[in-house]
């Protein structure tokens, strides 16, 4: 009987379709051992490098800027000058005095006393006395009496000539010493305004304002300066400003009449001070102020109509041939004062920038100090006041 193709067909659908072999389980791998990712502490001598090389960096950088900010501002490349003015406005402490228990010498004292001078002859009297032993031709008492006698003429013969050699010692000390007490005689009182004023010789009666800095000169171009204020009982100290150290050009002192422009001598005198000039944009004086930018300059020669006169680099009617940058003098004009020295009238050739401004060496005509004074001055000067300063 032959199929029919048809159920054949309907069989074949029915029956299971062959699936495909299941693979047989793979075995699991062993679980590898943890990876520790703890970073290694860094020693200390690699910490040491890098802290060194971050140090040594920010030193670059910092002498790089600096080079660049000297250069800009056409000063003179000096990155560590700062710490000498850290240096000048540390305070002085005072002297430290140490009890000393009573019947006790104090150690300075006892250096100095004339027994340490004869201490030395001590071994030399010791062998005279031990050579003074009596012998039998001559009798004890006598021998002993002469050993004693020429035993205190040679301590008193080498005292002599101890005391001597060290007056000869002493006696450069007192040569070095002896400008300074020359110069700071201890019974004059400059505290006393009076005491300038003789020195100047002038009287209190003339004397404009109720401000007055007085410059008191002294070796070749040293000075000192003092600041007094007028109150209901007369000039008395100011407290706002401590008198300071300072210096005047480098040929000293001349009198109005004889300085002459390039001398660097500052002009001895009663003047005008102010108005100020600085680096700062903003006042910090109440006198009238000038902030000194790029292109400032003060002329310096003597036949141009601007003498001594504040002035553009590249104004109109330039007719002048010797001038003072004083944007690139900045690091002396910080703080700046004018001393009004030939200013009312202007005399061609007796002088110009004449200024109380920032130095620490003898200066070329201006009066020099320290630049707290300077910033103490701007704070205490009050145009209300007519400041005026005394130079002698």
């Amino acid at each position: 009987m032959a199929e029919d193709p048809e159920e054949k067909m309907n069989m074949d659908r029915t029956e299971p379709l062959p699936q495909p072999p299941v693979p047989e389980k793979l075995p699991e791998d062993r679980p590898a051992a943890p990876v520790s990712r703890a970073k290694k502490k860094p020693s200390a001598g690699r910490i040491a490098l890098y802290v060194l090389c971050a140090l040594l960096a920010m030193l670059a950088i910092y002498l790089l800027t600096s080079a660049i900010y000297a250069q800009k501002r056409g000063e003179k490349f000096a990155p560590f000058a700062f710490l000498r003015a850290t240096k000048a406005t540390l305070p002085t402490l005072p002297p430290i005095s140490i009890p000393v228990p009573d019947g006790t010498e104090p150690a300075s004292s006892r250096t100095k006393t004339p027994e340490t001078v004869t201490a030395a002859p001590t071994a030399a009297s010791s062998e005279a006395i031990a050579n003074a032993e009596p012998t039998e031709s001559e009798p004890p008492e006598e021998t002993t009496t002469e050993e004693e006698a020429e035993t205190e003429t040679e301590t008193e013969t080498e005292t002599e000539t101890e005391t001597e050699a060290e007056t000869e010692t002493e006696a450069p000390t007192e040569e070095e010493t002896t400008p300074e007490e020359t110069s700071e005689p201890e019974s004059a009182d400059y505290g006393d305004l009076h005491t300038h004023l003789d020195a100047a010789g002038m009287a209190e009666d003339e004397l404009l304002g109720t401000q007055l800095v007085v410059v008191r000169s002294f070796g070749e171009s040293e000075c000192h300066l003092y600041f007094f204020e007028k109150t209901d009982d007369g000039w008395v100290t100011s407290g706002a400003v401590a008198g300071a150290q300072g210096f005047v050009g480098r040929s000293g002192l001349k009198a109005a009449g004889e300085k002459q422009e390039g001398d660097e001598a500052t002009p001895s005198g009663y003047y005008t001070l102010g108005p100020a000039y600085g680096e700062s944009p903003s006042a910090m004086t109440a006198l009238d102020y000038h902030q000194i930018i790029d292109g400032d300059v003060w002329v310096t020669d003597p036949n141009s109509k601007y003498y001594n006169q504040l002035c553009r680099v590249n104004q109109a009617g330039k007719d002048w041939n010797g001038c003072e940058d004083l944007y690139r003098m900045l690091n002396f004009y910080k703080y700046c004062l004018l001393i009004g020295y030939n200013t009312d009238p202007v005399v061609p050739g007796a002088g110009s920038a004449i200024f109380l401004h920032m130095d620490d060496k003898p200066t070329s005509g201006c009066v020099g100090t320290r630049e707290a004074v300077m910033f103490a001055l701007f704070m205490w000067l009050d145009p209300a006041c007519d400041p005026h300063i005394l130079i002698y």
